[in-house]
């Protein structure tokens, strides 16, 4: 290789850009209802999915009905060009490759795809990037869908029906937005590429993610968006990959098989952004700064430099697929080749302009391989890479000691943590005192977006807290990692009721023979007609290479290589770059071993790149509708008039106009919170209150709202809610944290302009394909986590204990500085490398009793297609039935997995649990109390060893207790009993359980308060049969220092930080 062209990239940023449109809409046959109408099961039975008259489609659309997609570029295309004034404009486009030693192609050749005539698009694009994508994503399964046609998420869950008039409509209505698009931009006659791109991705991605890819069962789960975007994402990987070095042609052309692609990641902690807000305004100026990078560097890589498309995003980073020259080896990972310094210097300059010089990142890729499983590995890995960053310049700033207009420097902003702070700088009455451009950020910038936006999220903590002036900061996080490399698509399979072990052997005995003994067959004449595409059956094995082809292809360049490798007699048997296995010298105990790697790759779902990416836009998905569910559309509940903010005017007179600055100030009076905004036109000066209007209410509302408060009922607010009031406003000092100086306005019931509505709560973080973190009142908490575990019982039942959740919550007073509360949200997020430690074991009888609960939300599709057939797979089946998989490149993953009904009753299975965990913040060093034991991820300190708590398991019994201890009388009891456990459990004998039983019976009254009784033996899974059994059972828990620690966890968690009990 002689070197890489960027340049020549540059120049053909139009041809490029082309050919990736060409071919997100090669699919476009598929968007014709005659290829739904009706499909055949394995049996040659014809299923019906839609009903259509003929006659009056083609009277409608002006052609017959076709079942064959490729057909619709036989005539279709081109008339339904015409009908939309299209025809002219496409057909003279031409994609000039001859740089890349190719020739002009006209643009129509992209869309054909397979059927195009032309070499480069059948072998590259087709062959080489769309069956990796499409043929290995989906197997062969052999059922057809059960009518109606239905899309699913990632997870088997049903998502929606395949509607008649996102066909043949739609496509139309496409042509027409298209059309006008073009017309009204004059781009009919000059073309603008990149914005023909943006508007086509846009419409597309609209479209087609409505639209199934395959009708078979069960991989209904990826939409025809899934697969164009990512055919095409890596086709425009590869093209960007020749144009930059065309010596691959050669090798790529007539061997497909031998293009690989490498992730690109752009990896900087963002969560470490988010640690240094003092103030919501602060935290939210830095997340939407890193959507301001994320964007610029993706306009940059996609547009700009069009080296390929991003796939992935979330806190560690943005990540592209690019191709395989644009790296170097460098150990693990991958170097960006130094021809590319262009790029690394402008990625980082986005980085030295927005956040000026506060963070680097590291730019890494991975080792090149034929798919996106490696992403997981990169991922993992990200904290390490952040410590290992090469692009850090500490040079960026003269620190200079002392300054002539801010004099003397008097240490390092504790914000950005970069730039000095001044004498100055202390005059704006910070606390603490923070630099100039952190202050501009906070008060100038982000107030300022937050007025353009009254509505929406709040950037006051004063206006998040309850009752108590608590607020509490939420993450939640999927433990995503052996999803994203793959590993758990193990546990989910395309055929259900195979007899794995017989099709085994059998397997075994024909590569023996064919391989061993020289009697070549066909497909169809082998075990591997039930598992492989019947366009395969008539091929012979060895001679074809299909072994090879299967075997190799969805492992070369990822951790299955090393595995598949290491685990035979000798390594050098092998040869995956050259796809050549030397079968004559394998033993019978490696043949059996590829034979099972083998039939695993055929019967289980595939980590193809459309499938991954299926999977984190679910989870994703599941995080961003969360948040416009429960919190936009206020699931939580929250009272009306609490979500409301009382606006005041006043006239910006010059006296104002000497004590608030025309980019706004905060004031106070009487213990309430105000900012002050100098309107546009400078005439008036309106003042929101940023406290609580629950406060304002109880201190100036009129009696009625006062009581209907009390009753917790809703009611409207307006100016005639409030008593007269005259409330004196000054500037107000986060130092003193009150206001000082002279008073500088009065306001009164008379200065009330409106009543305005926002959305009570603030991002933390945007919702990620991991996590999610966000800010809402404390009493929200219990609603909250209801609403959260039950849309997962309705997304991720069939998955459960194999993708599991965990909501971290950290409760503190609002007025506590928040990086405080991040840093330790951020510790009780439990990160982990490994997430083998998270696994238990329990009996198959007690998780179907939490299983069942999840599948009563399932659907009539669902049931109709035997859903929990595919995904619902667990190990380890001592029965030896269904399927004996390594569901982990690790010969100690190798596990039989089946449903659960081929169990026995007390037979156990492996399962990680959904879990949570909580700290009350009443001292900033609470948070060194959050720390995990890595062998099983339960807290080190000794008291909350028991944290984090199944929710499966545990959750309701938080909720008895809130329940039955949140009246005066049985809580006051609950205080004097929880002072004793204290002073026992130090240390602790199982003789105080005699002791603690009598506590418990006698200062809970438990003789004479029944509901109180029934809680606690509800907590303690007591089976209060009669007296004596109950005494004895209590006895016997009350020895476990485990139930202990609940009761004191309970107690912090609903008295110390909600207040509730």
């Amino acid at each position: 290789m002689s070197g890489l062209d960027l340049k020549r990239l540059r120049q053909n940023k139009d041809e490029i850009l082309k050919a990736e449109i060409g071919a997100l809409l090669f699919n476009l046959g598929k968007t014709h209802i005659g290829f739904w109408k009706s499909k055949k099961d394995e049996n040659g039975n014809e299923i019906s999915y839609f009903s259509i008259d003929e006659n009056s489609f083609k009277n409608i659309y002006g052609f017959e009905i076709f079942s064959n997609y490729k057909d619709y570029y036989n005539s279709p295309f081109e008339k339904e060009l015409e009908k939309f004034s299209l025809k002219d404009f496409i057909f003279r486009q031409e994609v000039n490759l001859r740089y890349i030693g190719s020739e002009e192609i006209n643009w129509i050749e992209f869309f054909k795809g397979g059927s195009s005539e032309k070499d480069f698009i059948k072998k590259i694009f087709f062959r080489g990037c769309e069956n990796i994508n499409s043929g290995i994503d989906k197997g062969v399964p052999k059922e057809q869908t059960k009518p109606p046609l239905w899309l699913s998420n990632a997870f088997g869950s049903f998502k929606k029906i395949i509607e008649e008039n996102d066909f043949d409509e739609e496509r139309q209505c496409f042509f027409q937005k298209l059309y006008d698009f073009l017309n009204t931009k004059n781009y009919l006659v000059n073309p603008d590429w990149v914005e023909i791109r943006n508007f086509i991705l846009k419409e597309i991605k609209k479209w087609y993610s409505n639209l199934l890819s395959d009708s078979r069962f069960p991989i209904n789960d990826v939409s025809l968006w899934d697969q164009a975007y990512m055919t095409a994402s890596m086709f425009k990987a590869v093209l960007a990959n020749l144009f930059l070095d065309n010596s691959n042609l050669s090798n790529y052309q007539p061997n497909p098989s031998t293009i690989r692609w490498r992730i690109l990641g752009i990896q900087y902690d963002k969560l470490g952004l988010a640690e240094k807000g003092f103030k919501l305004a602060s935290i939210s100026w830095y997340r939407e700064t890193v959507k301001e990078i994320d964007g610029k560097i993706k306009e940059m890589l996609e547009v700009e430099y069009p080296i390929g498309n991003e796939i992935y995003r979330d806190e560690t980073g943005i990540y592209f697929i690019v191709g395989e020259n644009l790296g170097k080896d460098n150990g693990d990972f991958a170097k960006l080749v130094d021809d590319l310094k262009e790029i690394k210097d402008k990625i980082i300059n986005i980085f030295k302009q927005e956040l000026k010089g506060e963070i680097y990142p590291v730019i890494v890729l991975t080792k090149a391989s034929r798919g996106l499983m490696n992403l997981g590995f990169l991922l993992n890995k990200a904290k390490e890479n952040f410590l290992k960053n090469e692009n850090i310049n500490y040079n960026t700033y003269d620190l200079n000691p002392s300054d002539p207009q801010k004099g003397k420097a008097i240490g390092i902003c504790p914000l950005c943590k970069i730039r000095l702070i001044y004498e100055e700088d202390k005059q704006k009455n910070n606390s603490p005192t923070i630099c100039e451009v952190c202050d501009d950020r906070i008060h100038h910038k982000q107030v300022e977006k937050w007025i353009s936006n009254l509505g929406s999220e709040t950037i006051w903590t004063s206006e998040i807290k309850d009752k108590n002036d608590r607020i509490a900061l939420i993450s939640l996080k999927f433990e995503l990692k052996d999803w994203l490399n793959g590993n758990m698509l193990n546990t989910l399979v395309l055929q259900s009721n195979v007899d794995f072990n017989k099709d085994l052997l059998n397997l075994k005995k024909e590569l023996i023979n064919i391989f061993k003994n020289d009697q070549d067959k066909k497909v169809k004449e082998t075990v591997l007609r039930n598992y492989t595409d019947n366009a395969l059956y008539g091929l012979k094995i060895k001679s074809n290479k299909i072994i090879e082809s299967i075997l190799l292809e969805r492992s070369i360049g990822h951790e299955w290589e090393d595995f598949i490798k290491t685990s035979l007699s000798d390594s050098n048997l092998i040869n995956f770059e050259k796809r050549e296995i030397q079968w004559k010298n394998l033993t019978d105990q490696d043949i059996e071993f590829l034979a099972t790697i083998l039939l695993q790759f055929l019967l289980r779902k595939n980590p193809s790149p459309a499938r991954l990416r299926r999977i984190w836009e679910t989870t994703q998905e599941f995080f961003e509708n969360l948040k416009k569910e429960v919190l936009d559309n206020n699931a939580l509940h929250i009272p009306d008039w609490r979500r409301k903010r009382v606006v005041f005017e006043v006239d910006y007179t010059d006296e104002l106009k000497q004590n608030i600055k025309e980019t706004g100030e905060e004031l106070e009076g009487e213990g309430f919170l105000f900012w002050a905004q100098p309107s546009e036109d400078k005439s008036k000066v309106n003042i929101y209150l940023i406290t609580s209007i629950k406060d304002f209410i109880e201190k100036f509302g009129i009696k009625e709202l006062k009581e209907r408060i009390f009753k917790n009922e809703n009611f409207d607010i307006s100016k005639e809610s409030f008593e007269s009031f005259n409330i004196k406003l000054r500037k107000y000092s986060e130092r003193e944290n009150k206001g000082e100086g002279n008073t500088i306005l009065e306001l009164t019931k008379d200065n009330i302009k409106e009543i305005q509505e926002y959305k009570l709560y603030a991002s933390i973080t945007d919702p990620t394909p991991i996590d999610w973190q966000v800010i809402i009142p404390a009493e929200c908490v219990p609603k909250f986590i209801d609403l959260v575990t039950d849309k997962y019982d309705k997304e991720f039942k069939y998955v459960y204990g194999k993708l599991p959740i965990h909501i971290g919550i950290i409760v503190q007073d609002y007025k506590k500085p928040l990086y405080i509360g991040i840093n330790a949200l951020r510790k009780i997020q439990r990160d982990m490398k490994n997430t083998d430690n998270l696994y238990i074991q329990e009996k198959v009888s007690d998780f179907c009793i939490k299983l069942k609960k999840k599948l009563s939300y399932a659907t009539e599709e669902e049931r109709l297609n035997n859903t929990e057939a595919y995904y619902s797979l667990y190990w380890d089946n001592p029965n030896n039935k269904d399927y004996h998989f390594y569901i982990k490149p690790d010969k100690n993953w190798k596990k039989w997995i089946s449903t659960l009904d081929k169990f026995g009753h007390n037979d156990k299975i492996y399962f990680i649990p959904n879990t949570f965990d909580f700290e009350f913040m009443d001292t900033n060093t609470r948070r060194n109390d959050i720390y995990y034991d890595t062998t099983n991820y339960k807290r080190i300190l000794k008291l909350k060893s028991n944290r984090p708590y199944e929710i499966e398991e545990y959750w309701e019994k938080f909720k008895i207790f809130k329940e039955i201890f949140s009246d005066k009388a049985s809580s006051s009891k609950l205080h004097k009993l929880i002072s004793l456990i204290y002073e026992k459990i130090q240390d602790f004998d199982e003789n105080y359980a005699y002791l603690l039983k009598s506590a418990f019976i006698n200062i809970l009254e438990l003789n004479k308060n029944q509901d109180l009784r029934k809680g606690v033996c509800k907590i303690l899974d007591i089976e209060d049969i009669d007296e004596n059994n109950f005494e004895r059972e209590l006895i016997e828990k009350l020895k476990e220092k485990e139930n202990l620690y609940l009761f004191l966890d309970m107690f912090e968690f609903g008295h110390k930080a909600l207040k509730e009990v």
